[in-house]
């Protein structure tokens, strides 16, 4: 899978003219749409990924990563993931790593519980959800790296002088 493709706010200048990566910027922002219904808790959520939800939501906007509506369904997939993980967790800890299984003849033995195979499924399609939403440490200081290359750049009086040439 190839590297995923930088918003235009966060690209540099190197390929790209001011002015195109403004135009970029303005179908970007076109693109991305409306907000409005967001901050909706989805009905079909469980009670835990509800909660989730919520959080998720909160902590995107409090982190100024921008969401719309198109994002809603990665939000309500990786909300859902945090719930059968910790779903997960809970009945691991009430019936242990181990239990008990009965064969077609009647014999006991002892198996891996089935909850931490399914916990380690949620696991993985958290971790590639998080990344894509931004909520990894990883992801975060990519962007913010980025976000503060730029700054440096647009307010470097020789980079204002090579750019103006260029143009």
């Amino acid at each position: 899978m190839g590297r995923a493709k930088l918003p235009a706010s966060l690209q540099k200048g190197n390929t790209w003219s001011k002015e195109q990566l403004q135009q970029l910027d303005a179908l970007e922002q076109e693109m991305r749409g409306k907000d409005d219904v967001v901050d909706e808790v989805p009905k079909h959520l469980d009670d835990f990924a509800k909660v989730y939800y919520g959080y998720l939501i909160d902590n995107l906007k409090e982190s100024k990563i921008p969401i719309s509506n198109l994002d809603k369904p990665m939000i309500e997939m990786t909300a859902d993931c945090l719930s059968k993980i910790y779903q997960c967790q809970v009945a691991i800890k009430e019936q242990g790593l181990v239990v008990r299984k009965v064969d077609r003849g009647g014999n006991e033995s002892l198996a891996p519980n089935p909850h931490i195979k399914i916990q380690h499924d949620y696991q993985a399609k958290f971790i590639q959800a998080s990344s894509t939403l931004g909520l990894t440490p990883s992801a975060r200081s990519t962007l913010a790296s980025m976000q503060m290359d730029n700054r440096e750049e647009e307010q470097d009086e020789v980079m204002q002088l090579i750019k103006s040439l260029k143009n």
